[in-house]
C-alpha cells in the first residue's frame, strides 16, 4: 500500500508499505516519522490485520480502518490516506474545472503550481524551525510531562492527630503532599526509578507507604517489583490502570558535550526541568567494569529515580546521585537501563537477583550491622579479617515480587544472612580468645570466674524505709566493653586480683509515692534535664524497678509512664516530612493516652518480658519490656523511630535476641518470703540471676544450694532480705555454667548488719571482699603508719567439690552504718567485719 501524509488536505510525503506494523509519531525512532507540533513523540499505530489496514490511537485508544474512501485525521492539520483515495480526489476535483476555457485553465495550474512552491517552502522553513524547538526546555517539558511521575508519601491521619494533641500543631502548619522521588513510564504500566527510592542504598530503609501521582493528579499504587539493579541503582516498578500515559524511549546512543535535561520532583516540590551538558563516563570507582554518566544538568533530592533526557526527549540516563557544589551529577547510563529492560519487562519469567553487599554504593559495614540492632561492635575494626567476612554477604532475591510483600521477603533475606555472618564473626573472635557481646566470652583458664555484682563502691548503700534496708541501686548491669576487660585482665597479671566491674543502668532509689509502701527505682536526675526521645533511641535502656508492682497490675504502664515523663516531660522533635519548614519545632510530651499493643515475647537468653508497644506520630514507638522478680517488676523501654512494619519487627527482634539479652539483673535484697514465692513460680525461668543455686525454708533457717560446687548453707530465719550472688564459672570440664556463689542477708534491729557466704574458686581472686582485704594488706605493707589501721576478718575454709574443684568458702558480717555525709543513707562498713561460720553440708 501507497501511504500518503496530508497537510490541510495537501499530499507531502508519499510511504510504501507492506504489510507489518508501523508506529507513529514526532520522534525520530518511529517508522512514520511526522515533525509537526500537534502530532505526539508516540502518536500511534499503523497496521495490517485480517487484510485490512488500522490505525490505533495511542493515547484514546480509537481504532480506524484505513481504505479508499476517507483519510484518518491525527490531528486538526495532519491526516493520512491512500494513494488511491488521494487520487480519486485530486480526479474529482480537477475535473470540476471542465468548463474553464483552456487558457484560464493554465493560468489557473500556473497560480497553482506558484502557490504549491510557497506552501511547501514555507513548510520546510515551519519543519526546520519546528525541529529546533526541540531544544527548548519549555517544549520538552510540555512534551514528556505525562510521562513522567512523582512519588509521594501517604499521610498518616493518626500521625497529624498526634502531633495536633500533643505539639499543639494546627491545620494551616501541614502540607498537602509530600514528594521525595521520580520515576517515569518506560512501557504501559512500567514505571522505572531508582532502587534507593524504594529501600534505601542498603535495603534497610524500606520505604513502601508511598503513591506514584501521574500528572494528571492520579495516584496509583505499585503492584509488583519487576526487577532491580541495586548496585547501577534502578528498579521496574509495575502499575495496574496506567496504560494510557505512553512512555519514553531510550536513546541508542549519547555523546559528551551533547545538551541534556533532568526532569525530576525536584526537593519533592514539583516537576522541574534543568539543563546542562554530558561531561563524561566514568567509572565506579570499586568496580571499574561498572560506568556511570556524569552530567552537569542540575539534580536534588527528589531527582532520584528521574529521567536525564536529550534534546529529542530520548532517555539518555537515569539520575541517582547528586555532588551539590560541583554540579557534576551521577546517573545510570541508557546502555544498562535498555539491558534491565530486556532482562526484566520484556522478560517476566521468575529469575534470580544476587547482590553481594560490600558492592551497595556508599556501603558501610558498621552502619549496616548496627541498623539491623545485630552486635556488630567497633572492636571488630581492628580485624580486617572480620570485616571482609561480613562484607562478602550476598544477598538472593526472587522477581518478579509481590509489592505488598517486599519488606518481609527483602528484610527475611537479610536478617538471615547478616544473621549468619555474625555468627562467623563471634566464633572466630571467640577463636582468637576475644570478647564479644556474650557474657561467657569473658571466661577463660585466667579469668574463670565472671561476679557480675558485688559490695563494690556503687553497691555499698543503703536507705531505710518503713522500718527495712533498701540498696540504694538496683536495675540491669552491662558488661564492659573489650578495652576495659583487657585492662582488668592487665591487673590480674600485676596484681592478682580481677576487680571485675559491671556497669550499672544507673536506677536508684527513690520515696515510696505508690500504694505499695515500697520504694521505686529509676534513672537520678539531679539536673531535672528533660529526657528527650532521640536520647532514650540508643545508648542505654531507660529502666525501672517498681516493687510492690505484679506484671498484671492494670495500672502497671501508668505507674511506669509517670515516671517515664516525671514533671519536666520528655522533649520529642518534629518527625514528619508533613510539617512545613516553618512550623517545625520541639515540644515536651508529658503523657500518652493511647493504649498498647501488648504482647508476651523472649530475649536471647530466654528470659519471658511482657512488651508493651506505643505507637506516637509518623515513626516513633515506644517499646516497654517488663519481667517479674520476687518483690516486683523490673521495665526497661527502647524507642524505635522507625516507620517500616516489617523492618521495626526485625530489629526488634533482633534487639530482644541480642541486646536486651545481654542485660544481666543486677542481684538485689528480697524479702526472703517474696524470694520463697518466686522461686516456686515459672517467673523465675530464664533468669539468669537464679540459675544454679537455690533457696528453700528448712525447719528454723534457711538453706541455699550451690548445685556446681555440690555444698549447701544455712541463712538466719530472722534475715531481712536476702541477696542471691551469682554469675558465671568455667567449670573442670571447662564448660561456661551460670551458678550460684553464695548470698548474702541483712540482720535488723539495734545493731544492723549484712552478712555473707561466698565460694571463690582458686586462684581467680574473685570476691570483692576478699580483695578489699587483701589490698588493705597490701598498703599496711608499703606505709608503716598505717599499721593500726583495722583489717576486716573472715571466716575461711579450704574446700574440695566433688568434681575436684579447689575453692575458699568465706563468712562475714559486717556493720551496717549511717551515713555521716547523706542523711537517711547507710553503709557497709566493711573495715569493721568479723568472721561469720558458715554452717554447710556436703551434697550427696
Amino acid at each position: 500500500m501507497k501511504l500518503v501524509i496530508r497537510y490541510n488536505s495537501l499530499g507531502i510525503e508519499t510511504i510504501n508499505l507492506e504489510p507489518g506494523t508501523y508506529e507513529i509519531g514526532r520522534g525520530s525512532e518511529n517508522a512514520i516519522h511526522i515533525n509537526h507540533p500537534s502530532i505526539r513523540r508516540q502518536h500511534g499505530k499503523l497496521s495490517f490485520i485480517n487484510q485490512s489496514w488500522v490505525y490505533e490511537d495511542g493515547e484514546t485508544l480509537r481504532i480506524q480502518t484505513l481504505d479508499n474512501t476517507a483519510p484518518i485525521f491525527l490531528s486538526n492539520e495532519i491526516e493520512m490516506a491512500t494513494e488511491a483515495y488521494t487520487l480519486s480526489e485530486e480526479t474529482r476535483e480537477f475535473s470540476s474545472l471542465g468548463g474553464v476555457s483552456r487558457k484560464n485553465r493554465r493560468t489557473f495550474l500556473a497560480l497553482l503550481c506558484v502557490g504549491v512552491f510557497f506552501f511547501l517552502t514555507g513548510l520546510g522553513y515551519f519543519l526546520i524551525k519546528n525541529s529546533r524547538r526541540h531544544s527548548d526546555p519549555n517544549q520538552l517539558l510540555a512534551d514528556v510531562r505525562s510521562k513522567i511521575v512523582e512519588f509521594e508519601k501517604i499521610k498518616n491521619p493518626q500521625a497529624i492527630d498526634d502531633y495536633k494533641k500533643y505539639g499543639g500543631f494546627r491545620d494551616e502548619d501541614f502540607r498537602e503532599n509530600m514528594g521525595f522521588c521520580t520515576g517515569f513510564f518506560v512501557a504501559p504500566n512500567v514505571v522505572l526509578t531508582a532502587s534507593h527510592c524504594l529501600w534505601g542504598s542498603d535495603f534497610l530503609d524500606i520505604q513502601t507507604s508511598f503513591e506514584l501521582r501521574t500528572f494528571d493528579g492520579k495516584h496509583f499504587k505499585p503492584v509488583r517489583v519487576l526487577g532491580f539493579d541495586p548496585i547501577r541503582d534502578f528498579l521496574f516498578l509495575e502499575l495496574e490502570g496506567a496504560e494510557s500515559y505512553g512512555h519514553l524511549d531510550f536513546a541508542n546512543d549519547f555523546k559528551i558535550g551533547q545538551t541534556v535535561y533532568t526532569l525530576g520532583n525536584a526537593h519533592g516540590q514539583g516537576i522541574a526541568i534543568r539543563e546542562g551538558i554530558m561531561a563524561n563516563e566514568t567509572a565506579d570507582l570499586n568496580d571499574p567494569s561498572i560506568k556511570y554518566i556524569r552530567y552537569s544538568a542540575g539534580a536534588s533530592p527528589g531527582n532520584s529515580g528521574g529521567p536525564l533526557l536529550d534534546s529529542e526527549g530520548h532517555i539518555v540516563a537515569l539520575v541517582f546521585a547528586a555532588t551539590g557544589a560541583e554540579n557534576y551529577n551521577l546517573g545510570t547510563s541508557c546502555h544498562d537501563l535498555k539491558e534491565g529492560f530486556k532482562k526484566f519487562v520484556a522478560n517476566r519469567e521468575p529469575q534470580e537477583i544476587s547482590v553481594v553487599v560490600k558492592r551497595l554504593f556508599n556501603f558501610n559495614l558498621n552502619t549496616f550491622m548496627q541498623k539491623q540492632m545485630l552486635p556488630f561492635l567497633p572492636d571488630y575494626n581492628e580485624y580486617p579479617e572480620i570485616n571482609q567476612l561480613a562484607s562478602q554477604v550476598e544477598l538472593t532475591f526472587q522477581v518478579p515480587m509481590e509489592f505488598a510483600s517486599i519488606g518481609q521477603l527483602v528484610l527475611t533475606e537479610i536478617q538471615e544472612k547478616s544473621s549468619q555472618a555474625l555468627a562467623e564473626i563471634e566464633k572466630k573472635m571467640l577463636e582468637d580468645k576475644q570478647v564479644i557481646l556474650d557474657w561467657n566470652s569473658f571466661l577463660s583458664a585466667k579469668t574463670p570466674v565472671i561476679l557480675p555484682s558485688q559490695f563494690d563502691s556503687s553497691q555499698n548503700s543503703f536507705y531505710q524505709s518503713n522500718g527495712r534496708y533498701f540498696m540504694k541501686v538496683a536495675g540491669f548491669l552491662d558488661s564492659p566493653s573489650r578495652k576495659d576487660f583487657k585492662a582488668y585482665v592487665e591487673q590480674f597479671d600485676k596484681e592478682n586480683k580481677f576487680d571485675f566491674q559491671s556497669y550499672g543502668m544507673n536506677i536508684e532509689y527513690a520515696k515510696p509515692e505508690s500504694d505499695t509502701g515500697k520504694p521505686q527505682y529509676m534513672p537520678n536526675n539531679p539536673n531535672k534535664n528533660k529526657n528527650s526521645i532521640d536520647e532514650l533511641a540508643q545508648g542505654n535502656l531507660y529502666s525501672q524497678l517498681l516493687l510492690g508492682k505484679k506484671l498484671d497490675d492494670e495500672d502497671l504502664m501508668a505507674v511506669f509512664l509517670k515516671n517515664y515523663f516525671g514533671q519536666e516531660g520528655v522533649l520529642s522533635g518534629t518527625y514528619s516530612a508533613f510539617i512545613r519548614p516553618q512550623a517545625y519545632k520541639s515540644f515536651t510530651l508529658h503523657s500518652l493516652e493511647r493504649a498498647p499493643q501488648v504482647e508476651n515475647v523472649k530475649d536471647g537468653l530466654g528470659r519471658s518480658w511482657k512488651r508493651f508497644m506505643f505507637q506516637l506520630f509518623d515513626q516513633i514507638y515506644l517499646a516497654v519490656y517488663c519481667v517479674s522478680l520476687p518483690e516486683g517488676t523490673q521495665c526497661v523501654a527502647r524507642v524505635f523511630p522507625i516507620e517500616n512494619a516489617d523492618r521495626r519487627q526485625f530489629v526488634e527482634a533482633n534487639f530482644r535476641q541480642h541486646i536486651l539479652a545481654h542485660f544481666f539483673e543486677n542481684p538485689f535484697f528480697w524479702s526472703p518470703t517474696d524470694l520463697l514465692a518466686f522461686l516456686k513460680s515459672p517467673a523465675k525461668e530464664g533468669l539468669s540471676s537464679f540459675r544454679g543455686i537455690n533457696f528453700v525454708e528448712q525447719g528454723s533457717v534457711y538453706a541455699v544450694t550451690l548445685e556446681p560446687f555440690g555444698i549447701s548453707f544455712e541463712v538466719p530465719k530472722n534475715a531481712q532480705g536476702v541477696r542471691l550472688q551469682n554469675g558465671l564459672f568455667l567449670n573442670q570440664e571447662k564448660q561456661n555454667v551460670w551458678t550460684g556463689f553464695g548470698a548474702e542477708w541483712i540482720l535488723a534491729g539495734k545493731d544492723p548488719k549484712v552478712c555473707g557466704f561466698l565460694v571463690e574458686p582458686d586462684g581467680s581472686q574473685s570476691i570483692y571482699v576478699l580483695n578489699y582485704q587483701r589490698d588493705l594488706l597490701k598498703r599496711r605493707k608499703l606505709k608503716e603508719e598505717n599499721k593500726k589501721e583495722e583489717t576486716p576478718q573472715y571466716w575461711t575454709h579450704a574446700y574440695k567439690t566433688p568434681k575436684g574443684e579447689k575453692v575458699t568458702l568465706v563468712g562475714y558480717c559486717a556493720p551496717l552504718r549511717e551515713n555521716p555525709i547523706e542523711i537517711g543513707a547507710f553503709y557497709v562498713d566493711l573495715k569493721k567485719a568479723k568472721p561469720f561460720t558458715g554452717r554447710y553440708k556436703v551434697l550427696k
